[in-house]
């Protein structure tokens, strides 16, 4: 696990100078990592831990700091395209972006451990995350969705 995490923050460490095209590109290869080996077979025996991480302390800590970070770039990325036309943060609308975005990751985590037989790119992969974004933002109504994000990009 410690492996793990030390390769993700590393992947990461110019997030918070990032625009939020750029991690979810850095991002979406990280995920796309999961197929080949070895993160395939690490992140099959780490979704396995998760199961019986509540019946122990030491593993439970690991986990949830692992989440905690992962949470936080999930957030960075949530507030580099919310705020990329330069509107400030709506931490409620941040909050529930970060959270479904969450959730769409934790699927393709759990499916590419998994074999999943989906064809997808970086490009794929980061453009989804992106709709994921705006659509949460797009559902709450006028108002919530970016125009475009810092890298210029404009929202439908």
């Amino acid at each position: 696990m410690r492996y793990d995490a030390e390769a993700f923050t590393e992947a990461f460490k110019d997030a918070p100078n990032s625009t939020g095209t750029a991690i979810a590109r850095t991002l979406a290869g990280q995920i796309l990592a999961i197929r080949e080996e070895p993160q395939r077979s690490r992140t099959r025996a780490r979704l396995e831990l998760t199961m019986s991480a509540r019946r122990d302390t030491g593993i439970a800590s690991e986990f949830q700091q692992m989440a905690d970070s992962y949470r936080a770039l999930a957030e960075r990325l949530v507030v580099a395209i919310q705020t990329g036309n330069g509107a400030p943060v709506d931490r409620a609308l941040c909050d529930e972006q970060t959270s479904v975005l969450l959730a769409y990751l934790g699927g393709l985590v759990f499916g590419f451990a998994n074999d999943s037989p989906d064809s997808m790119s970086r490009d794929d992969i980061a453009r989804q995350i992106r709709a994921v974004i705006l659509g949460v933002a797009a559902e709450r109504g006028p108002g919530h969705t970016p125009s475009s994000d810092s890298s210029g990009v404009r929202a439908k």
